[in-house]
């Protein structure tokens, strides 16, 4: 059997619903299926309260596995990858880092160290092909595509769309540009042009009571509906018209909720960040220009005067979740563990 470690954000025994987490337990699952992978874990969320002990199980797992696979965001990669390339070094294990998001090529640009150690893993997977043109750039070529993916469950019953209704599945925080869909469902309504706009996901500390005013201010048009487990998304999401993802993040990675709101057969109006064209292509949804509020309230206000349109988008969407599905996403992965001989 091959002897795999895993180093990520694994949650430790509280419940996560953001993406590092999410991806981080969805791969350790779809690695799980087979039978020849002997799999061990360091989870990341204890760095913190058990820092000595974190980093001797980091050193005793690269020692007892011969694939190393860490999995984390960039600020954790500033001190995993430097750590796991010396260990290599002196044990010939092989090395790979699954990136979260698409801010590496930042960080490396401030921190040679990390260039000059990323160069020395065996491999790289990144969620962008924006983010692997940026790294072939800068001399690092051991970079592959994996996109991020989700297990998505089929519905068990069909659950009735609400026309008119929009959703946001995000982490509430005032750079996701939740304050721009607040403003723009508000104003159609104003116009009177009959719409809703339901936000689910967690509320960051520093934003709760920002979060909170504008709620007040919008409360006709706006609901705020707690959190929705990542296994639930594709039944919550697959009531609504459209997703909306009006993020203020120029270099987002592939978020989540854009699979779930494909698996759902929900298309998406999305902020045009660096990445969006990749993953909302002109079939499965909408881009406007960045971080512009008015453009955002435009775009919803045409959708909502084109249901025919939508309703298209609708199929294709379904269509492209193919490619988010775990089995394909991770086939680069598969690819690099088994392309050395034991």
């Amino acid at each position: 059997m091959k002897k795999i470690g895993i180093i990520g954000h694994f949650g430790g025994n509280k419940k996560f619903n953001d993406g590092q987490t999410v991806k981080t337990n969805e791969l350790y699952k779809e690695l799980k299926k087979n039978k020849n992978y002997d799999i061990a874990i360091v989870d990341t969320y204890y760095h913190k309260y058990q820092p000595f002990r974190f980093f001797i199980n980091c050193i005793k797992l690269v020692y007892e596995n011969d694939y190393i696979i860490v999995i984390v965001a960039s600020n954790g990669a500033r001190i995993l990858i430097p750590l796991l390339a010396i260990l290599k070094f002196f044990w010939k294990k092989h090395i790979c880092y699954c990136v979260i998001g698409s801010w590496l090529d930042e960080r490396i640009k401030k921190n040679r160290i990390l260039k000059f150690f990323c160069k020395r893993i065996d491999k790289i997977f990144l969620e962008t092909s924006e983010l692997m043109k940026n790294l072939n750039n800068m001399d690092i070529d051991n970079v592959a595509i994996m996109y991020n993916f989700k297990a998505v469950n089929e519905l068990k019953s069909k659950v009735k769309r609400q026309n008119r209704s929009f959703c946001i599945f995000s982490r509430i925080v005032k750079e996701k540009g939740i304050e721009d869909a607040m403003y723009a469902i508000n104003r159609l309504n104003q116009e009177g042009v009959v719409c809703h706009l339901d936000i689910y996901g967690a509320i960051g500390k520093e934003y709760r009571q920002e979060f909170e005013q504008q709620l007040a201010i919008y409360s006709k048009s706006v609901s705020y509906c707690g959190i929705v487990k990542s296994e639930d998304s594709k039944k919550y999401l697959s009531k609504y018209f459209m997703l909306l993802f009006p993020t203020h993040y120029i270099k987002e990675g592939l978020p989540g909720t854009l699979i779930d709101a494909y698996f759902a057969s929900t298309p998406v109006i999305s902020s045009n960040w660096l990445s969006a064209e990749e993953f909302v292509p002109d079939d499965v949804g909408y881009r406007y220009e960045f971080a512009n509020k008015e453009e955002l309230y435009k775009t919803i206000k045409f959708c909502i005067n084109s249901p025919s349109i939508v309703e298209r988008k609708r199929l294709a969407a379904q269509k492209f979740a193919k490619n988010f599905l775990p089995e394909k996403a991770i086939k680069p992965l598969l690819e690099f563990l088994d392309s050395y001989e034991e």
